[in-house]
Parts: structure tokens; C-alpha cells; sequence
């Protein structure tokens, strides 16, 4: 009887993913209600890396606190920094990577 129980709970359980899968709501945690395709997901992520690479490579503000978020290529920039040269640097940094439309800056200086 147990084992029956168990059986018929792991098709249970293994068809509501199944179901997921064909549906493609098992894409890594962006499922429709993200509003982005896989390959936005991509490019953003990329823009996203490039942006930080940019940011911790740079003198004036490579040691500043700053996270970087990009969606539909649209970044924003959050967190601390040290003068207003570092924040007007940081959105030139980011505004420089190929594919990013627009700079929302959230920085504030420490």
C-alpha cells in the first residue's frame, strides 16, 4: 500500500513539472510573468557583467558600493559613493557598454 501511495505521488508530482516544462515556465526561475524572453534574460545579464567589469576596473570609482541591475537594457545603478565625480563617472562607465539605452543613477554620496 505504501509503495503505491509513493508511486502515485511521484507521478503526480513528476507531471506538474513536466507540465511546466512544455509550458517553459521552467526557465531558470523568468517565467512569463517576468515579462523578458530568454534572449533579453542573455543580453541583459551581459550588459550587466560588462557594466560591473567596467565599474571595479576603474580608478575613480572602483571602490565604491555600487550594484548594477539591467532589464530591456535600461540600467540602473544603487548603492554609495564617494564624491559626485565618482557617481558622474559611474553613469558614464555605463552608459558607455554597447546595448544600454538608458542610465536610471540611484547613487548617493557616502
Amino acid at each position: 500500500m505504501k509503495r503505491a501511495a509513493v508511486v502515485v505521488l511521484s507521478v503526480l508530482l513528476l507531471s506538474g513539472c513536466a507540465s511546466s516544462m512544455v509550458t517553459g515556465n521552467a526557465s531558470g526561475g523568468y517565467g512569463s510573468s517576468d515579462g523578458r524572453s530568454r534572449t533579453q534574460v542573455t543580453s541583459d545579464a551581459t550588459i550587466t557583467s560588462r557594466v560591473n567589469s567596467k565599474l571595479i576596473n576603474d580608478a575613480v570609482v572602483g571602490r565604491s558600493d555600487i550594484d548594477v541591475a539591467t532589464r530591456h537594457g535600461v540600467v540602473t545603478l544603487s548603492g554609495r559613493v564617494s564624491n559626485s565625480s565618482a557617481r558622474a563617472r559611474a553613469v558614464d562607465l555605463a552608459r558607455s557598454v554597447t546595448g544600454v539605452k538608458q542610465v536610471v543613477s540611484n547613487l548617493y554620496l557616502r
